[in-house]
């Protein structure tokens, strides 16, 4: 016999059990997490509580309900809330005095003058202030990562905060160790991020059962410091301005970019003063880095300068760049080949008529299979409108440095090239320079000049790269002359004929024999003057400078002393020096001089009284 009573238990245990089995099956795949609510005491007031957190403060009774009945009132309204409707909180206005806390048509509490003074504020203000915070306690996650995006640097740990409403320690999981590794920090309260390689991936932070995700990036940075770089220089003493060149240049080769990326190098910091022959100095040079996929870093780079004791020897040759003096095309101006421990100067002078701007660069090349060291002693001007004051400037930079021996030494690799100087040259400027060249170390080195496009990839002055064949000289230049320094012996005696002594008139020669350097430029005046005054009464000796063959610069050094003129034109003179000679005294007087390019010699030094 049908039972409907059975029949309507056994359908209704049926449903109760689908139902449940739907709800574990929810609850298997996730957890709904609901905000809590509360309320406790507050100093002299109460306060409502959300997400143990305080959300609203009330200081003073209304309509017979203390601080404590309001909040155990309000956090009664606020709980039903919990499923999402606390998106409805809004403010309600009533008067200027009072203001409803709703949530729809639901009213949770009401802000009063007496809460409003108490504050500090309006009715409203007070009220839109404790909407505002309820919402955002309200909508606080279980568990959060901040930030939700790391940058790790490779081999190097970082942090991001684990927050939220659930308290504890939290459980980690990087889901690619081999990017990156992460542990939770319980100190810190922080995820603790190793990066292992450049890559991406995910770390989960686990709480309860309750997550929060990661996602880190581990880059590398754009460069790094491979070692302290040491550069030598010379000079009795190294000028402040050679040592801060030497260290800019030794930065480089300290610091490895990764490929992408591009550096910037700052002003080296360097002690104020000379560097003394024999000492050392550690200067620091700040470099910035930057490329795609890379992290820009900001480097402090140690460079050890050291001012390296050298033997004087003489110049054996003069290397002489200036012909064609007027640049017209691009390509080779000069090579040459050094010889080992021989001292020889390059004096380089051109103008561009190109029509268009061009770079002029000279290179030391190693073609040899062993490291090689070179020594450069360098003096050279600026792109100059007039030839004069660019041969000038060059001049009494390199008579400078020359005095001393200022320079610096340079290591070059096997079969590498070294810029020694490059500058942009615009069209019909000149540019001039002097170097003093020796071979240190090594073999087949060999100097050259070159006029190239200025759009054209190059080295920067002081760095290396590798050479190819073609960049082996084959074609020598025939400009090599032997001996750049002359003696000259002068006697004058006062109330006889004055004493002329010619500067660049007897030309040297090429090795060859078969060229001579009229005017001698770049050539070293070494003069010894004797005066002597026979006479009873003391006499004023006058040395002049005397333009002869035209527009001239003049650079002279007496005692060590530097007296120059940056042009002279004839029939004008320069006074190098007046002396008093005492009756019947001798003195003997050492002038230095060297005919600079652009100038118009020979020239003539006039001894007189």
């Amino acid at each position: 016999m049908f039972n409907i009573k059975s029949y309507v238990s056994r359908a209704v245990y049926l449903c109760i059990c689908a139902a449940l089995l739907v709800l574990l099956a929810v609850g298997a795949d996730a957890q709904q997490f609901l905000p809590t609510v509360g309320y406790a005491a507050s100093g002299s007031g109460a306060a409502v509580m959300v997400n143990n957190q305080l959300a609203i403060k009330f200081r003073v009774p209304n309509g017979g309900l203390s601080p404590m009945a309001r909040a155990e009132i309000t956090a009664s309204r606020l709980k039903p809330l919990v499923y999402g409707d606390w998106r409805l909180l809004a403010v309600k206005s009533l008067d200027k005095n009072r203001a409803q806390v709703v949530a729809g048509d639901r009213l949770i509490c009401i802000a009063t003058h007496a809460d409003a003074k108490a504050a500090g504020t309006s009715a409203a203000a007070l009220a839109s202030l404790w909407v505002n915070r309820l919402k955002e306690l309200f909508a606080m996650p279980p568990v959060e990562v901040k930030p939700s995006q790391l940058t790790v640097p490779e081999g190097e740990r970082r942090f991001a905060q684990v927050g939220g409403v659930i308290a504890g320690l939290a459980e980690v999981e990087s889901k690619d160790p081999s990017v990156a590794t992460a542990v939770y920090d319980p100190e810190k309260k922080a995820v603790s991020v190793l990066g292992i390689r450049v890559g991406t991936c995910k770390v989960i932070v686990n709480k309860q059962g309750f997550t929060a995700e990661l996602t880190v990036e581990v880059k590398r940075y754009a460069a790094r410091i491979a070692r302290t770089a040491v550069v030598e220089v010379t000079g009795n003493p190294a000028p402040q301005d050679i040592v801060r060149a030497a260290a800019a240049d030794g930065a480089s080769s300290a610091v490895i970019l990764e490929p992408g990326a591009s550096a910037r190098y700052g002003e080296p910091k360097v002690p104020d003063g000379n560097l003394p022959a024999g000492a050392k100095v550690r200067t620091v040079v700040p470099v910035r880095a930057a490329g795609e996929n890379l992290l820009p870093v900001e480097l402090a780079v140690p460079v050890d300068v050291i001012n390296r004791r050298l033997p004087w020897t003489p110049t054996k040759n003069l290397l002489y760049c200036n012909d064609p003096e007027r640049i017209s095309r691009f390509g080779l101006l000069f090579s040459a080949e050094l010889g080992s421990d021989n001292r020889q100067r390059l004096f380089f002078h051109h103008i561009n008529v190109l029509g268009k701007p061009l770079r002029l660069r000279v290179d030391i090349l190693n073609t040899g299979q062993v490291d090689a060291q070179i020594h450069s002693v360098i003096g050279a001007s600026e792109p100059r409108v007039d030839p004069v004051d660019a041969g000038y400037r060059a001049g009494i930079s390199f008579i400078r440095d020359f005095l001393a021996d200022a320079g610096r030494i340079y290591n070059l690799p096997p079969r590498s090239k070294l810029t020694l100087y490059a500058q942009n040259i615009d069209h019909l400027m000149t540019v001039s320079g002097i170097s003093d060249l020796r071979v240190l170390q090594g073999e087949g080195i060999y100097v050259r000049v070159m006029a190239e496009p200025v759009n054209q990839a190059g080295l920067a002055v002081g760095q290396t790269a590798p050479i190819f064949d073609g960049d082996v000289p084959t074609n020598l230049s025939e400009h090599v002359y032997e001996s750049p320094t002359k003696l000259v012996e002068a006697k004058y005696v006062v109330g006889e004929r004055w004493q002329f002594i010619r500067i660049g008139k007897f030309a040297i020669t090429n090795n060859t024999g078969d060229k001579r350097l009229y005017g001698n430029y770049g050539v070293i005046y070494e003069i010894k003057i004797t005066v002597e005054n026979p006479t009873s009464t003391a006499k004023t000796i006058q040395i002049d400078f005397e333009p002869t063959a035209g527009a001239a610069s003049g650079i002279f050094v007496i005692d060590g002393k530097i007296l120059s003129v940056k042009t002279v034109l004839p029939p004008y003179e320069f006074n190098i020096a007046k002396l008093r000679l005492e009756a019947g005294q001798t003195k003997n007087i050492t002038i230095k001089t060297m005919p600079t390019g652009g100038s118009a010699y020979p020239a003539t030094i006039v001894v007189r009284s």
